[in-house]
C-alpha cells in the first residue's frame, strides 16, 4: 500500500512539473508519442553487457506489457513520461510472495530511467536502480528499436 501511495505522489509531482504552458509547442506530445507502440527491448547491465531481448508495448493510456518468454509470464506495467528533465517512470508488477501464512502480496518495482535518446525508431534509457529489492544498485540500460 505504501508503494502505491509513493507512486501516486511521484506521478502527481511529475505531471505538475512537466505540464506545458498555454501556447507552447507540441514537443512534449511529440516526444511522448515517440515512446508509444511495440518495441524490441535489449536490457543490458554492467555484469551482462550482451543483454536480454524482450518485446515491450507502451500504450497511449500509460499502461504496457513486457513479454518475457525467458521467465514464462508477461509483466504488466504503468508508465509516465516527464519532459524536463526527460525521464520515464515505470512501475511493474514483479511477482507474488507469501509474507505470512496464507497472505499473498504482490511485489512491485518502480524505476526512473533517464532518457538518453528519444526518436520514433530508437530509444536509449538508463537507470542506476537495477536491483529492485535491496542489494547494491547497478546500471541498467534499455535500448529499444522498431
Amino acid at each position: 500500500m505504501k508503494n502505491i501511495a509513493r507512486f501516486s505522489i511521484l506521478i502527481i509531482l511529475m505531471v505538475a512539473t512537466s505540464c506545458q504552458k498555454e501556447g507552447g509547442d507540441s514537443t512534449f506530445d511529440e516526444r511522448r508519442n515517440n515512446i508509444i507502440g511495440e518495441w524490441s527491448l535489449s536490457e543490458t547491465t554492467d555484469t551482462n553487457p550482451s543483454g536480454l531481448i524482450f518485446t515491450i508495448n507502451f500504450n497511449a493510456d500509460g499502461t504496457g506489457r513486457k513479454e518475457t518468454t525467458l521467465f514464462g509470464n508477461d509483466i504488466d506495467f504503468e508508465w509516465v513520461y516527464q519532459f524536463n528533465p526527460e525521464q520515464i517512470v515505470i512501475k511493474e508488477e514483479a511477482g507474488t510472495v507469501v509474507t505470512e501464512i496464507g497472505q499473498l502480496n504482490t511485489l512491485a518495482q518502480t524505476r526512473i530511467f533517464d532518457i538518453l535518446r528519444n526518436t520514433e525508431d530508437q530509444q536509449e534509457w538508463i537507470t542506476d536502480d537495477g536491483f529492485p529489492f535491496g542489494g547494491d544498485p547497478f546500471d541498467l540500460t534499455w535500448n529499444l528499436s522498431r
